[in-house]
């Protein structure tokens, strides 16, 4: 994308600006789904067919943290990914792979906090963790472009750059999740009625996840852009970089 494309979007702009990028860059973010993901899922439809963390409650929990560790990793990089081709800078996947491996720790306290915030936030009536979800999504975001000294740096800035957008960031994510739920439902239901066993039909639907979660990353990258633009002039900032001399 050229920085000209950087101005403010409709919901329905950042949807299909999210479409865009996540059709061009799809082999690339497929692989770094697949290597991010791969282990994991492998290791969950282990656990799942020796039965369940029921019968393995410690190889359970391991991979549930393995599964968040990975699930850093594919964030970070799936963010550097689209954030360069969003801004007109070519990188590949094993680039942004490497580049992601860094920010490991910091994105995990990155996902727990959100997570412990959004939680209370819902047992406070839901509304407060609306609110709360809407303003933190993109600090995941921040945290990788903008590599700030702390986790609770980058939710405080997330948390500032979404004032008085939290609204848009909610109904747009949401409308992402859909997207994102509805075949893992369709494939489970002609998957169901196809007699597939449970840890089948298990297999399957994590796999279709791994293809398709990435575009949950690409559509808040471009939703921390979005808001970028629309809070600091980001499209002058960026032109006015581009101008200075060397």
């Amino acid at each position: 994308m050229q920085t000209s494309a950087l101005r403010p979007l409709t919901l329905g702009e950042v949807l299909d600006v999210a479409f865009g990028l996540y059709r061009s860059r799809f082999s690339a973010l497929v692989t770094i789904a697949l290597a991010s993901q791969s282990l994991p899922l492998l290791l969950g439809v282990y656990v799942e067919s020796a039965g369940g963390s029921s019968e393995h409650p410690f190889y359970y929990f391991g991979v549930q943290v393995l599964a968040l560790v990975a699930a850093t990793i594919g964030t970070a990089a799936c963010t550097f990914l689209i954030s360069d081709t969003y801004l007109g800078v070519s990188s590949g996947a094993a680039e942004a792979l490497a580049r992601a491996m860094p920010l490991i720790g910091r994105l995990v306290m990155v996902s727990i906090m959100v997570g412990l915030l959004v939680f209370v936030g819902f047992m406070l009536l839901i509304v407060p963790g609306c609110i709360l979800l809407g303003g933190l999504w993109v600090s995941s975001a921040v945290a990788v472009v903008e590599s700030p000294p702390s986790a609770s740096a980058a939710l405080s800035r997330a948390w500032k750059l979404s004032e008085g957008f939290r609204g848009k960031v909610l109904l747009t994510m949401l409308t992402g999740l859909i997207l994102f739920l509805v075949p893992s439902l369709a494939l489970g239901v002609v998957a169901a009625g196809a007699g597939a066993g449970a840890v089948a039909l298990g297999a399957l639907i994590s796999l279709l996840q791994v293809l398709l979660y990435p575009f949950l990353y690409v559509l808040t990258t471009v939703l921390y852009y979005d808001l970028r633009v629309r809070k600091e002039g980001f499209d002058l900032e960026l032109l006015a970089s581009a101008l200075q001399p060397a």
